[in-house]
């Protein structure tokens, strides 16, 4: 059903996409054997390029060929309950920066960077699978930090690598590793109340490995 609308999206016909079912070789009338699945007639538009099936962009890759192929407008937009490609959707105001979805992400579709002051978690829209390990290890998904939209939006299909969160983040004092971000640190004092105060410097000033 996604293929179907997504080539009706582009134009072309969805009766291209066929479903069969195979049975060890063996088929009875009507059904068609693999040997012979061929488009039927001369393809609408010229062959693409090769997609290599095996890489984490591959979907991305695919779906990006054949709006090139069909002239799709720059603007399309699919919502599909089974779209294979998602985006990752972060309210800033409520991510604090820890960087979990960033190592959860199995196809880097999300980094966490670092540079001198500031730490961004970034988001490139061709490699997410839509798998939604991110939302699951968030610890702010409760509070609507981060989803995952099952879409196939060609805008950011297209639009590359971008930052979804940045923020400002202390370095330690002795070493110079990162410490946290300040959405971070806030986060921690807000859950720790009261307790916070007699400990605020060590963990504003020092890493972990420091402390």
């Amino acid at each position: 059903d996604y293929c179907r609308q997504l080539l009706q999206l582009l134009g072309a016909s969805p009766e291209q996409v066929k479903v069969m079912e195979a049975r060890d070789g063996l088929h009875s009338e009507g059904d068609v054997p693999t040997s012979t699945i061929q488009n039927a007639g001369p393809p609408p538009v010229r062959r693409g390029a090769r997609v290599p099936m095996g890489d984490p962009g591959a979907t991305a890759q695919a779906v990006r060929e054949l709006a090139k192929q069909y002239g799709a407008p720059p603007g399309l937009f699919l919502e599909h309950a089974h779209s294979p490609v998602g985006r990752v959707i972060v309210a800033p105001e409520r991510c604090t920066g820890c960087g979990v979805c960033a190592t959860a992400c199995p196809t880097k579709a999300l980094d966490f960077v670092h540079d001198d002051e500031a730490a961004a978690l970034t988001f490139d829209s061709g490699l997410c699978v839509a798998c939604g390990n991110c939302v699951d290890v968030c610890p702010e998904s409760g509070e609507g930090a981060i989803r995952v939209a099952r879409v196939t939006d060609m805008t950011s299909l297209m639009g590359g690598r971008v930052a979804l969160y940045q923020d400002r983040e202390k370095r330690c004092i002795a070493c110079g590793a990162p410490i946290a971000t300040s959405a971070m640190l806030a986060r921690i004092a807000q859950v720790m109340g009261s307790d916070y105060a007699g400990i605020s410097k060590v963990v504003e000033q020092y890493c972990p490995a420091c402390r």
